[in-house]
């Protein structure tokens, strides 16, 4: 069973914890990266965790919250929103830290 998520509303949230995260509790890939249609987050857990998957600017400003909240064991899939040009980082902050990925967009 894969949990499929899609976000559409843009949030203000700012990222309290800058440790990385835990090796192990998860696994994430974004693609397709560089992206020039909408790009996909699937997200693997390995137990219940909360977590804030966050589309930042590369001015640091939050554009989306894509999702926040507890999710339960097993693979996750989010679609980010369609997005104009540029460059911006995917967040994953967890209980125990947070890790960024970049993204392109053409």
């Amino acid at each position: 069973v894969v949990n499929v998520w899609s976000t559409t509303d843009i949030n203000e949230m700012v990222p309290t914890s800058t440790a990385d995260i835990e090796q192990g509790a998860h696994s994430w890939t974004l693609s397709p990266n560089p992206a020039h249609i909408p790009a996909r987050i699937e997200l693997q857990l390995e137990q219940t965790s909360q977590i804030q998957l966050l589309l930042v600017d590369r001015l640091g400003r939050t554009l989306d919250v894509i999702h926040s909240g507890w999710l339960n064991p097993g693979p996750h899939l989010f679609t980010l929103p369609a997005l104009p040009a540029g460059l911006y980082q995917v967040v994953l902050q967890t209980e125990t830290g947070r890790e960024t990925k970049q993204l392109a967009v053409f």
